[in-house]
C-alpha cells in the first residue's frame, strides 16, 4: 500500500518527494487530532496499544520536529556544499597549475638507440672533438697518467714563455 492510497495524497497536492507528503500528513493529522482532543476518545493503534488525542499529538509534535531537525541538516549541507561549490573553482586552477609544474620537472626516458644511430652519434662526436681540439674523459685520464712522471720547479724563468713587461700610461 502506497502513500497515494491512503486517501490524504488526493486532498493535500504533491510536493515531488514521499518524505515530505508524509510531512503533510502529519500536519493534517494534527490538526484532526487537535480538533478531537476536547473529546476523551482513546485511539487503537495497529500495534494492539491504545492512545489518546493528546498522546497521539505528542507523537506526532516529537516526528514533526524530527522533520524539523532533518530540515535545518539538509540546509547545512545545502551551504556547505555552495562553499565548496565555490572554491572547487580555486582547487582546480591550483592542482592544474602544480600539476602543470610537476610535469616538467618529469624526466621522460630516452628512446633506445638503434645500432646504425649510435655509429652517427660516435661519429659526430669525434667530428666534434677534432674541430674544437677538445678531449673527452678517458683521453683526459690518458695524459694525466703519462705525466706522473714530470717534476715542476717554481721559482724560475720557463724557457720558451715571454713575461710580460710593467704597464705604462694611463
Amino acid at each position: 500500500m502506497g502513500i497515494e492510497d491512503l486517501g490524504y495524497a488526493k486532498v493535500v497536492p504533491p510536493t515531488g518527494h514521499a518524505t515530505s507528503r508524509v510531512r503533510t500528513m502529519l500536519k493534517l493529522l494534527r490538526g484532526k487530532l487537535d480538533r478531537a482532543a476536547a473529546s476523551r476518545r482513546s485511539y487503537n493503534l495497529p500495534d494492539g496499544t491504545s492512545r489518546s488525542a493528546s498522546q497521539l499529538i505528542a507523537l506526532v509534535d516529537e516526528a514533526l520536529g524530527e522533520w524539523a531537525k532533518l530540515d535545518d541538516l539538509i540546509l547545512q549541507e545545502k551551504q556547505q556544499r555552495s562553499r565548496i561549490a565555490s572554491k572547487a573553482t580555486d582547487f582546480v586552477e591550483f592542482f592544474v597549475a602544480i600539476n602543470g609544474l610537476l610535469l616538467l620537472d618529469e624526466r621522460k626516458p630516452r628512446p633506445k638507440r638503434t645500432a646504425a644511430q649510435k655509429v652517427l652519434v660516435a661519429a659526430k662526436i669525434r667530428e666534434t672533438r677534432k674541430l674544437r681540439g677538445t678531449l673527452g674523459k678517458r683521453q683526459k685520464q690518458k695524459i694525466k697518467a703519462d705525466a706522473d712522471g714530470l717534476t715542476v720547479t717554481v721559482g724560475g724563468p720557463t724557457p720558451g714563455i715571454k713575461l710580460p713587461g710593467p704597464r705604462r700610461g694611463r
